[in-house]
């Protein structure tokens, strides 16, 4: 009888630990989509670096999209990027001891510093996310746990 609830109890933890890892990311999602530059010029203003967020359990994450050519965001690309990382977030293997949260656009790394205009300051999508991860990662404990 002890060992069976035991068991009913670590189970409960487990389930308990995959819904803070969903909130968890899910609110880091929130932050990258948040962050993320749509407008303002080249190359954001297509949308193509928003809608090239990743997450996935390998360093090779798809979702490179190239600005060259097209028209300026419609204002959907905001609500595609939440809809495509809720999903790859929902899609991760609940023994995936890894997730890897990226963006391989072709001009990540100039909107991310802010090297395409030398007077504008980087928009720090990945880095603000990561100064914030330990500050998710308690909400998404205090919310799950407080609701047991």
């Amino acid at each position: 009888m002890v060992q069976r609830s035991f068991l009913q109890d670590l189970k409960r933890v487990e389930e308990n630990l995959d819904e803070v890892r969903e909130v968890f990311l899910k609110k880091l999602a929130d932050q990258i989509i948040y962050a993320s530059p749509t407008d303002g010029g080249s190359p954001v203003d297509t949308g193509a670096y928003i809608r090239s967020h990743s997450i996935g359990t390998s360093t090779g994450l798809g979702g490179r999209q190239s600005s060259h050519g097209k028209e300026p965001d419609s204002g959907n690309a905001r609500q595609e990027a939440h809809a495509k990382l809720y999903a790859q977030i929902e899609a991760l293997p609940a023994d995936a001891t890894k997730v890897y949260m990226g963006n391989r656009s072709p001009h990540a790394k100039t909107v991310e510093t802010g090297e395409w205009w030398k007077t504008t300051p980087g928009y720090l999508v990945y880095t603000t996310a990561r100064s914030k991860a330990k500050e998710f990662l308690q909400e998404a404990k205090n919310e799950v746990w407080g609701k047991r």
